[in-house]
This record gives structure tokens, C-alpha cells and sequence, in this order.
């Protein structure tokens, strides 16, 4: 699977000027911190080449995309490339088997959230449906290491893999690397979808430093998750006694999700571990 993310001289680090190099240098650190399975990461400069760009307007025209058209795009754009292990289809596209299987991938991203917290002080702080990945598993559990022990969730057949770093806060070796949203008035701008609101309510939350480490973030994008997962994603069996137990879960996980201050906070809780 390949990536491309337009950058350029506009990244903050601890309020100093990156340069590309730089950025790249942040999405490598990132995607090895986060587990991600990458083949290669480059660093082009161009055009989009013309096989790409009916590609983006294919899908812009049955799907519809946010992004600027990349004819928009001169000779001397830089594009960080990322290559990366296939993990499937996104969760607005992937349809589930029925609501236990959602509710065990919800479970599998606040874990992987969870552990993020605790390991590198890392908010995601663009959680929508499509940078969360879905793929089916033979693999009966996911296991990982949360707070020094081993956790481990029911896969239900489905492994979830969370992608795209661009607007992430991550602490590494004492080193806080995020992006300076207060410069991206755009994006707190729209409306339509809870999806907006969830940016503004992370503003709230930092009070527009977005430097500081408030986990709070990760919790209001997952309460966004939720309502996708009860409103939004597609599945294949509703007329069903465990559908209708797993959707009862689910909500009674919504009513309770925005009491808690951190995801690390909610797999306490859901795992059992206070």
C-alpha cells in the first residue's frame, strides 16, 4: 500500500521551523514507534503523474474526497512516500459480520490508543473512519503489552491497524513531535458531521496548544468512533439475538466513554485492570 503526504516547510517542533527532511524523518519515527509495518519511506518531488491523477478523480467522483485536486500541485511539491504492509479496508468501506465483531474492534483500538498514551504520550487527533484499518484474521487473539502485562482481546476475526500520523502528538526520548493546528483555521471550520465538531472539541481541549500532552483527545475521537459504529458502518447480520446484545454494549460503552480522561483510562476499565 502506498501513501503520499504533500509536505513542506510548515511542521513545528518544540516551535522551531522543520525542514522536509526533517518530516520525513518524523513519519519514519512515528510509523517504527507505532508498530506500523512499512516496506520504505521516500522523500519526491514533482508533478502527480497523470496515471495518479485519474486515480484521485476516479475515486473523488464515486466517493468523494476532502483533499485539494493534485493538479494544484507544481514542479516543486515535495511528497513524503510511504509504503506500506497491506491491513485492509478502511472502516467506512469494511463491512462487519455484526455488531460483536465492531465491538471487539473498538476494543482493539482503544487498546492500541491505550498503549500509545503510556508509551509515547501520543494522541491520534484525526481519528476518523478512514485511518482506521480493517482486515480479516484467522488469528483467534490480538495480544499486546499494556502497562508491562500482557493483554489479550478476542479478535472475532478482524485485526485493526490505525494509520496516518499527520496530525499526531507523540513524545520520543524526550522530544515532542505534533502539528501546530492553531495555523490550520480550515480545518476547525466545517460542519455537516460530528467529525467536525470532534476537531473543535480537541481545540477546547488544548486550548490551542498543541504541543501539550491532553490524552482527553483520543477519548473524544473515540466517542466519534462509536457513534460511526452504532450510525454509520455496514453489516452483514442485524436480525440477530448477539447483534442486538453487542449494539446494547456498544451504546452503554457510548454513555460512559467521555467520563474517562485517557484510552489508557478506558482499558482499565473495559480489561479490568483498576
Amino acid at each position: 500500500m502506498l501513501s503520499s503526504i504533500k509536505t513542506k516547510m510548515d511542521f513545528l517542533e518544540e516551535g522551531r521551523w522543520k525542514d522536509p527532511f526533517d518530516e520525513l524523518l518524523d513519519s519514519r519515527t512515528k510509523l517504527n514507534k507505532m508498530n506500523i509495518v512499512k516496506q520504505n519511506v521516500s522523500l519526491v518531488k514533482g508533478r502527480y503523474p497523470p496515471h495518479f491523477i485519474n486515480l484521485w478523480e476516479k475515486y473523488d467522483n464515486e466517493k468523494g474526497s476532502e483533499n485539494d485536486h493534485p493538479e494544484l500541485f507544481g514542479d516543486n511539491q515535495l511528497f513524503a512516500v510511504l509504503e506500506l504492509k497491506f491491513a485492509g479496508s478502511d472502516m467506512a468501506n469494511f463491512k462487519f459480520l455484526n455488531s460483536e465483531q465492531s465491538y471487539y474492534a473498538l476494543k482493539q483500538i482503544i487498546l492500541a490508543l491505550a498503549v500509545g498514551e503510556e508509551e509515547y504520550q501520543f494522541e491520534h487527533r484525526d481519528l476518523h473512519l478512514g485511518n482506521i484499518l480493517i482486515e480479516y484474521t484467522n488469528k483467534k487473539h490480538v495480544i499486546c503489552t499494556f502497562k508491562n502485562s500482557k493483554l489479550t482481546v478476542l479478535s472475532k476475526g478482524v485485526n485493526v491497524t490505525i494509520i496516518d500520523y499527520t496530525l499526531s502528538r507523540i513524545t520520543i526520548n524526550d522530544c515532542c513531535y505534533f502539528n501546530d493546528l492553531s495555523r490550520d483555521e480550515e480545518l476547525f471550520q466545517a460542519t455537516g458531521d460530528y467529525q467536525y465538531d470532534v476537531y473543535r472539541m480537541m481545540r477546547n481541549e488544548v486550548k490551542n496548544n498543541w504541543s501539550s500532552f491532553s490524552p482527553k483527545t483520543n477519548i473524544i475521537w473515540l466517542s466519534y468512533v462509536i457513534v460511526k459504529v452504532l450510525d454509520s458502518v455496514k453489516y452483514k447480520s442485524i436480525n440477530t439475538k448477539v447483534h442486538r446484545m453487542y449494539i446494547n454494549k456498544i451504546k452503554e460503552l457510548q454513555n460512559i466513554i467521555m467520563t474517562f480522561e485517557s484510552a489508557s483510562q478506558c482499558a482499565n476499565y473495559l480489561f479490568n485492570l483498576n
